[in-house]
């Protein structure tokens, strides 16, 4: 299951980065079929990985522009505090990660019982 995250966790930055955020979810597709019946934990963990690593990476490249968005978007949200926007951004990632490993692995399934 390590390396069905680990497989996620690229393919899904790699698609993220080249083509856009919504296309991070068919990494997830793609493990949670490697893996088959536990694709929805992989899913999950692995873009949330993903995600994380592309916050970090951000904050830590423009680290003053980072804050200041997280900031304006707390304050957009109800004023919370900026903190909560990089982690209702991560929770977000891990649930399209969740239904695009259980996407993955039911289409694993649907493949497995048709060879049968």
């Amino acid at each position: 299951m390590t390396k069905g995250v680990l497989v996620v966790a690229i393919t899904s930055l790699i698609l993220h980065i080249l083509i856009g955020w919504m296309w991070g979810a068919a990494g997830a597709v793609f493990g949670g079929w490697l893996v088959g019946e536990k694709g929805w934990i992989v899913g999950l963990i692995g873009i949330a990985t993903s995600w994380t690593a592309i916050i970090i990476y951000s904050y830590v490249s423009a680290s003053y522009q980072v804050l200041e968005m997280a900031r304006v978007v707390g304050e957009l949200m109800g004023g919370l505090p900026p903190f909560s926007t990089f982690v209702v951004t991560v929770l977000m990632g891990a649930l399209l990660g969740l239904f695009g490993g259980f996407l993955g692995s039911s289409i694993a399934a649907i493949q497995h019982r048709e060879k049968v």
